[in-house]
């Protein structure tokens, strides 16, 4: 994901990840604490890096697609 808005302050960094830190323009602050939770809960790493021109998201799953794609139901059209 890429946030094309202003550069994350330091201080705020520390803390992007912790549940109910709430951003100026609204929300309740859970996002990024449930992204990064479910994330790690499947083996992966969620992180991001900032400049003064962007923010990027990165998400990084251990396993392949194709692993993760077997865990779940197939549509009822493709069952076999």
């Amino acid at each position: 994901m890429l946030n094309r808005g202003a550069k994350i302050p330091t201080e705020v960094q520390q803390r992007l990840f912790e549940p109910g830190k709430k951003c100026a323009r609204g929300g309740i602050g859970l996002g990024l604490y449930i992204a990064r939770t479910c994330s790690e809960r499947m083996g992966g790493l969620l992180f991001f890096g900032t400049t003064a021109r962007c923010t990027v998201f990165s998400l990084l799953l251990e396993e392949s697609v194709d692993g993760v794609m077997t865990l779940m139901p197939k549509p009822a059209g493709l069952a076999s």
